[in-house]
């Protein structure tokens, strides 16, 4: 399997649920290292900070897990990170356990928005082996297309398929062909449950980081990003204020994350409205430092 970036593989087989990848974010590196626990990270405000993305570069490093060869019976859960930080790994094993590929594709998604998950979620359910009848379709096909996760995703489970039918092929002629079965759900983004704006909590205090830990690493989307002083940031209802920025990153440019969101009145499309901003630091030679609009980072658009 191939793999970029935080959403997620997950295998259930003999009634064990089991990961097929591993996050490419910045908590999970200080889990390798030692500096957090796999519950810490879970918990951790930069948990959705990513250290690999696509389209953000025209080269980047892809993840080759060691193949698993499917058994009938298996199987296979891709998942964006609005499913897994919201519902516990045990209730999406019983889900899967328990329901067929499109159901249980639309119970995990149900669980999260329940759960009042704060990220879109995408949740696509594959059965290796002959599905029940009238459980085999693929459904939803059109709004699959409309989401980059859900594309993505299409991908992975289209390499799966290939590797279910060769094989299915070496299996002899004698045995019974394997069928994949594949369901996809909406994202949050598509229900109408999700159109009303999250409260935002501003925080008087930015979380400490030891100075053990480095600093979480972040990159500029591909337009220019505006910084503001500590001075602005109660201010930026007042379009003179945002006109009088003289700072800037470049696009792409690498930065030094030094705060956790915090949210912000600010003038966007003519109304004052809440916005969440982060600090941060430019790296290379443009090493300015301020305040910038959450979503002028790569990851969070």
């Amino acid at each position: 399997m191939a793999h970029v970036g935080d959403a997620r593989a997950y295998l259930l087989r003999g009634g064990q649920l089991s990961r097929l990848t591993k996050d490419h974010s910045w908590v999970q590196e200080q889990v390798d290292k030692g500096v957090l626990t796999a519950a810490e990270a879970a918990r951790h405000e930069l948990r959705n900070v990513v250290t690999r993305v696509i389209g953000n570069q025209p080269f980047i490093e892809v993840e080759l897990a060691n193949p698993t060869p499917l058994i009938a019976g298996d199987v296979v859960l891709l998942c964006s990170d609005g499913l897994y930080d919201a519902v516990p790994e045990g209730q999406i094993k019983e889900v899967l356990k328990r329901r067929p590929p499109q159901t249980a594709a639309q119970g995990l998604v149900s669980a999260a928005v329940r759960a009042k998950a704060s990220d879109n979620v995408t949740s696509l359910v594959v059965q290796f082996g002959r599905p029940v009848a009238g459980q085999g379709a693929v459904s939803n096909v059109g709004r699959l297309f409309g989401s980059p996760m859900g594309a993505a995703m299409l991908v992975l489970v289209l390499v799966i398929g290939v590797m279910a039918v060769l094989m299915a092929g070496r299996g002899g002629s004698d045995e019974p062909q394997p069928v994949v079965a594949v369901t996809q759900t909406a994202t949050m983004a598509e229900s109408a449950s999700f159109l009303e704006p999250a409260t935002p909590t501003p925080s008087a205090t930015a979380t400490i980081i030891p100075t053990a830990t480095p600093l979480p690493v972040g990159q500029v989307g591909p337009t220019v990003a505006y910084l503001f002083d500590e001075e602005s940031m109660g201010k930026l209802c007042d379009l003179n204020v945002l006109r009088s920025s003289q700072l800037s990153l470049d696009p792409n440019q690498d930065v030094l994350l030094l705060s956790t969101p915090e949210s912000f009145q600010t003038l966007i499309g003519g109304v004052c409205q809440e916005s969440d901003f982060i600090k941060v630091r430019g790296q290379g030679i443009n090493e300015v430092e301020g305040w910038t609009l959450l979503t002028n980072l790569m990851g969070y658009e």
